[in-house]
């Protein structure tokens, strides 16, 4: 389908649901209850959506359960073994690496949710190309 069939069949009420979600997710990256909140909405509002912001929340579904998986990985990778400083160290990067995936896949989408572009991909691990 093409941008402007995407357009055509998107309703703003759905926009302005798959934009609140990416700003929930931007703003409550420290805030566990937002990321929740979040989640939530776009779960409620992905059946009835049109096929452009269905794409949208089913991407923003699928990164906050990576996030999940990941944030669990970490806790798992901190808490069992020793303490050395090169789990540290290794621990923090693959911390700051995930913020920073976690921020990037949100401000991407959310400029295309602005933009009235589908996520193409919205099963990718990435950025949904």
């Amino acid at each position: 389908m093409t941008d402007i069939g995407y357009r055509a069949i998107g309703r703003s009420r759905d926009r302005g649901w798959a934009i609140a979600v990416y700003i929930l997710y931007l703003v409550g990256s420290g805030a566990a209850l937002l990321l929740f909140a979040g989640a939530a909405a776009a779960f409620l509002r992905r059946s009835s959506a049109a096929p452009l912001w269905r794409s949208h929340f089913r991407f923003q579904l699928r990164g906050v359960v990576l996030l999940a998986i990941a944030t669990l990985a970490l806790i798992a990778f901190f808490a069992i073994g020793d303490r050395g400083v090169l789990r540290i160290v290794v621990g923090c990067i693959a911390a700051v690496g995930l913020f920073v995936w976690w921020m990037a896949r949100n401000v991407i989408g959310l400029v295309k949710a602005i933009d009235h572009e589908p996520v193409r991909n919205p099963n990718s691990l990435m950025f949904g190309a």
